[in-house]
């Protein structure tokens, strides 16, 4: 079982399910709701977790009552909580999303104590990072946690990942020698000013990352696919059927399954093949983190779908 660290957000989704959102001052009747644990880093651990990864975690959760829901999530899945940090300023984060009948979403973050989480503590946790493969981040903890992000995969040699959602601007030294980015078409979009609506778009959207000095592009178009090119060679490989139902997490399920296959030597064509299958599972059912998919089901819809 290979090793990644994440650096990444603990939220409690509070999910309504509704047939359309409201217009500006209508009022609409939902027809479910559900509250259950997420955030952009705890979606990309569960998933790399059941995938097959050992995953080392590093965040930061309030003392409300909230925050039991995330303790009882860790405990569920098995997961490592030695480097999940408590605040004493801030509440656990907390996620309102609202998902249409389409499948689509809308969501508002309160970031509460993801906020907190400081470059001095990422880098003093050096237990969360011996014999790791890789390092992957996000942007709901702020720029102090890429950077610590980037600095410890270079001092270690391992690649390093970051997942632009949601969009923050940074300076091009945080792109510069980045190993992965991986935006999806809106968050392309932002920086680099160019439209992504397929793979000739795609194409000039990562050519502005390689200017910058990102090794790797990865950019998640929905239902059409994932883009991916390496300055060399580039394609859109489109994914798995599927009946979405629920796409809130997809990118980050997406992101867990890279990272594990990655973790575990596959080159990056099967790794973004085996990425694709782990979130098509999971936008054919209700949630976030618990919407991630197991290995056996990986595994099979691998075989089915791709033939690997």
């Amino acid at each position: 079982m290979a090793k990644i660290t994440i650096i990444g957000s603990l939220n409690v989704d509070l999910t309504v399910f509704a047939k359309e959102c409201p217009a500006p001052g209508e009022t609409n009747f939902g027809t479910s709701l559900l509250i259950g644990p997420g955030g952009k880093g705890l979606n990309q651990a569960t998933a790399a977790k059941r995938a097959g990864s050992d995953v080392a975690f590093i965040g930061k959760i309030g003392t409300d009552a909230l925050s039991s829901v995330i303790t009882a999530h860790l405990e569920d899945e098995q997961m490592c909580r030695d480097y999940i940090h408590i605040s004493k300023n801030h509440e656990t984060g907390t996620a309102t999303i609202i998902v249409e009948a389409t499948g689509q979403n809308r969501i508002i973050v309160v970031s509460g104590a993801n906020t907190e989480v400081t470059e001095e503590e990422i880098l003093s946790l050096q237990g969360a990072f011996s014999d790791t493969k890789l390092v992957l981040t996000q942007s709901e903890n702020g720029l102090p946690a890429i950077a610590a992000g980037k600095a410890m995969a270079k001092n270690l040699g391992v690649p390093f990942l970051w997942n632009p959602a949601p969009y923050l601007p940074v300076s091009d030294d945080i792109l510069d020698g980045l190993d992965f980015i991986s935006p999806n078409e809106t968050e392309s979009f932002y920086f680099t000013g160019i439209t992504v609506t397929d793979e000739e778009s795609a194409k000039k959207a990562a050519d502005v990352f390689f200017k910058k000095g990102v090794k790797n592009v990865i950019i998640t178009m929905g239902s059409t696919g994932v883009f991916y090119s390496n300055g060399t060679e580039s394609y859109i490989l489109p994914p798995p059927p599927a009946q979405a139902i629920d796409t809130t997490g997809a990118g980050d399920t997406f992101m867990g399954g890279f990272c594990t296959a990655l973790a575990e030597g596959m080159d990056i064509h099967r790794a973004l093949c085996f990425a694709s299958c782990t979130a098509s599972l999971a936008v054919q059912r209700k949630g976030a983190a618990k919407s991630a998919p197991y290995r056996a089901e990986i595994d099979a819809l691998m075989k089915s779908h791709y033939q690997l």
